[in-house]
């Protein structure tokens, strides 16, 4: 693919763009990128509405765990406000696990009728509802999901 289409921006969602290349990775058997983690990371929430989580996007993250600066380490984070949340979730790792991962807290924190672990967690939903089949079917999930989002604009 030419790298001018490659480029090509296919979908704008909040504040992540998706351009050719990442629907090419949805397509493929290859590790996801920040990108596609972060269109994630800003869609589910949408779907599973709580006011206990945060995810935090891989380049927020990356920024968060290599900062040099104590000093502007906290100027930039003191407006996430973090302490508000129960839970807060930082992905530098991009892999249909996190996805799947990320999307059972979310539903967990959304649907307030299942059943806590005995420390009040999300642990026991993570072994039932994230398994191999589960992360095989993300990718096809995430890449409709984009191309149902591509054919509305």
């Amino acid at each position: 693919m030419r790298k001018s289409a490659a480029n090509e921006k296919i979908l704008s969602y909040n504040d992540v763009v998706l351009r050719r290349s990442d629907l090419d990775i949805l397509s493929g058997p290859y590790f996801l990128n920040d990108h596609i983690i972060e269109f994630c990371f800003s869609y589910l929430p949408s779907c599973y509405p709580s006011k206990e989580i945060l995810l935090v996007s891989p380049s927020i993250a990356f920024w968060i765990a290599n900062c040099p600066d104590i000093e502007s380490l906290k100027d930039f984070v003191e407006p996430l406000n973090l302490s508000k949340f129960h839970s807060v979730l930082l992905s530098m790792i991009c892999s249909l696990y996190i996805a799947a991962i990320t999307k059972a807290i979310c539903r967990w924190y959304e649907s307030k009728s299942e059943p806590k672990d005995e420390d009040g967690l999300w642990f026991s939903t993570l072994n039932e509802q994230v398994n191999p089949s589960v992360v095989a079917e993300m990718r096809n999930e995430i890449l409709g999901l984009v191309k149902s989002l591509m054919a509305m604009k």
